[in-house]
């Protein structure tokens, strides 16, 4: 995520290698919206909605704050981000992350099944 300064980057938030199911403690999304609320930026740029979060509760709640910060979300994959666009986006990323588990403990139950280990080493 970036935050930008009349066109210009002037800075980036980041939360590399953490679960997309929550950000609610992220410090990245932590610092993000203090900076949000102190008046540090005007537009949030992502490459899509969902590198911000898969949790739609998540995404309606920082759209919300943001909005009334005045702050803009625009993603290279969507574009400027609309409550519109957060309703849907954020119900297809919570079918994409319920998918995802299903598929997830289905291929650990297989592996199981044929005496290999379900998790790492």
């Amino acid at each position: 995520m970036r935050r930008g300064n009349g066109g210009r980057s002037s800075g980036s938030y980041e939360d590399a290698a953490i679960s997309g199911a929550s950000t609610i403690l992220w410090p990245g999304i932590q610092r993000l919206m203090r900076d949000a609320q102190h008046g540090e930026f005007n537009i949030l740029l992502a490459e899509a909605l969902d590198r911000i979060s898969r949790d739609k509760a998540d995404v309606a709640t920082l759209y919300k704050h943001l909005k009334f910060a005045g702050i803009t979300i625009v993603t290279l994959v969507e574009g400027e981000i609309s409550e519109l666009r957060v309703g849907l986006k954020g119900t297809m990323n919570a079918l994409f992350l319920k998918d995802l588990a299903i598929k997830t403990h289905r291929g650990l139950r297989g592996r199981m099944e044929k005496g290999k280990a379900g998790a790492g080493v």
